[in-house]
């Protein structure tokens, strides 16, 4: 799995691209993670540090499916576990859906390795910054603190169950919800399990 993201992120949580690793073993795998798997959407996710109340958050879209995570109040030290943070939420999701759930359970097992770098596509930029704003500006975060606790896998799935996206699909436009086209894609690429 690759999480390329921007500059900003990659700086905060002093993340280096391979090219710029110190151990020469760790670099040589992580090269190999991203050719083998640049080009695979969805195994691909968009990233952008923004904050919340002071805390750092990764926010995270999936580039085949527009699957929007926010990682919320990911600390410096905590970012080596962003990856399993993002399998624990789409298993959140999904949470009813047996079929979907061995699916999401194989692709992990078969894509173990988690490789930051530096986000380029400026179309998920668009979409990551898109994104921020929704939910900043309409204070959306209100609905989702209770008892002074931020409840964020309610936060994600709303954002993936209840907030249609854009997509463009063989040359045409379309709104769907973004979970609806994961489901569909993670069905596809894994049609011969039960």
């Amino acid at each position: 799995m690759i999480i390329y993201l921007t500059k900003s992120a990659m700086n905060y949580y002093d993340l280096k691209t391979p090219e710029n690793m110190q151990n020469p073993f760790v670099a040589e795998t992580c090269r190999k993670v991203i050719d083998s798997e640049r080009g695979d959407e969805l195994l691909e996710w968009g990233g952008k540090l923004t904050f919340f109340d002071s805390r750092p958050c990764l926010l995270l879209v999936n580039l085949k499916t527009y699957m929007t995570i926010f990682l919320i109040d990911l600390k410096y030290e905590h970012v080596e576990f962003a990856a399993n943070l993002l399998a624990e939420y789409l298993l959140d999701i999904f949470k009813n859906e047996k079929k979907i759930k061995n699916r999401l359970l194989r692709l992990f097992s078969e894509h173990k390795i988690c490789v930051f770098t530096r986000l380029e596509n400026r179309s998920i930029v668009a979409k990551l910054n898109s994104i921020e704003r929704v939910f900043f500006q309409r204070e959306l975060f209100d609905d989702f603190i209770r008892n002074g606790i931020f409840h964020t896998k309610e936060l994600n799935n709303y954002f993936n169950t209840e907030r249609v996206t854009r997509i463009k699909k063989n040359g045409v436009i379309d709104y769907q919800f973004p979970i609806d086209i994961f489901r569909e894609i993670i069905l596809e690429r894994y049609s011969n399990l039960i």
